[in-house]
């Protein structure tokens, strides 16, 4: 494969709040971004299902944060706690 991004990547708090923190009250959720194919990457928030994709890291975390926000205008969530994230290895053939 060439020049694959990594997989996971950490984003710190600060780098967090350059996403445009909101004001008020908020919720801390969880992002999972896949590498897309074509380029970009495919990002997930499996606490709404929301879904949305970028070219960057952080423009598909922007996207991302957006989309949640507006499926919770509609949908709004009571806060359940720290999501665990974890990850786990199934067998494929070569």
């Amino acid at each position: 494969m060439a020049n694959v991004p990594p997989l996971v990547r950490h984003v710190s708090r600060s780098d967090n709040a350059a996403l445009n923190p909101p004001e008020g009250p908020t919720m801390l959720l969880t992002a999972v971004l896949i590498p897309a194919p074509e380029g970009g990457f495919t990002a997930l928030n499996p606490e709404t299902g929301s879904t949305s994709q970028g070219e960057t890291v952080e423009q598909a975390l922007a996207n991302l944060k957006e989309a949640t926000e507006l499926y919770l205008e509609e949908f709004p969530l009571m806060a359940a706690g720290q999501p665990l994230v974890t990850t786990f290895q199934v067998g494929v053939d070569a």
